[in-house]
């Protein structure tokens, strides 16, 4: 037992002086070997919805992973990243956990991917329209958006439900009345 415990002692205080001469870097994704490079391939198929699929190698006909993060190149009116089925596209090849990944996808000659039909375009002139509110807040007592007429009928000034104060005869609205003044009208 003895020998077993003296094994791992000195592994960790090797560890340790690698660590501490490096500063703390955070953590990135790892750097995959780079197989081969400028590699190009047609799409055999891929899934939007996933965001994954393969690429047919030209040189050694073998498939390769390709994932939507590894797409370099996007076409600029895709929504999402995606390569189109039967697409030629260049990539490098590089050692995934399971096998070949595809990495730095690009169409041919290094422009952009056309894409998936089935990738959602960007909505091109698509603004939100900003409209000011008119009145104090979430629906209160405002100005009417649309027309004299509110949703609720006309104001009181005009005629409206019975009920309204305001009601003196003359059309005018009633004055209205601050705290600390007086209780009289004019």
């Amino acid at each position: 037992m003895a020998d077993t415990e003296k094994a791992p002692q000195p592994q960790p205080q090797q560890q340790q002086p690698e660590q501490q001469s490096q500063p703390q870097q955070p953590k990135t994704a790892k750097q995959k070997q780079v197989i081969a490079e400028k590699v190009s391939g047609t799409v055999k198929w891929f899934n939007v919805k996933s965001g994954y699929g393969f690429i047919n190698r030209n040189d050694t006909k073998e498939d390769v992973f390709v994932h939507q993060t590894a797409i370099a190149r996007n076409n600029p009116r895709k929504a999402v990243r995606s390569v189109g089925d039967g697409e030629a596209v260049e990539f490098a090849v590089v050692a995934g956990e399971k096998g070949y990944e595809a990495a730095g996808v690009t169409g041919p000659g290094g422009e952009p991917v056309k894409g998936s039909p089935y990738a959602a375009d960007k909505r091109r002139g698509f603004q939100r329209q900003y409209y000011p509110r008119q009145g104090g807040g979430r629906g209160g007592e405002g100005a009417p958006r649309r027309g004299r007429l509110g949703r609720r009928g006309p104001p009181p000034s005009q005629g409206g439900a019975q009920g309204d104060e305001g009601q003196e005869g003359n059309g005018a609205p009633p004055q209205r009345r601050f705290r600390g003044e007086d209780t009289e009208m004019i």
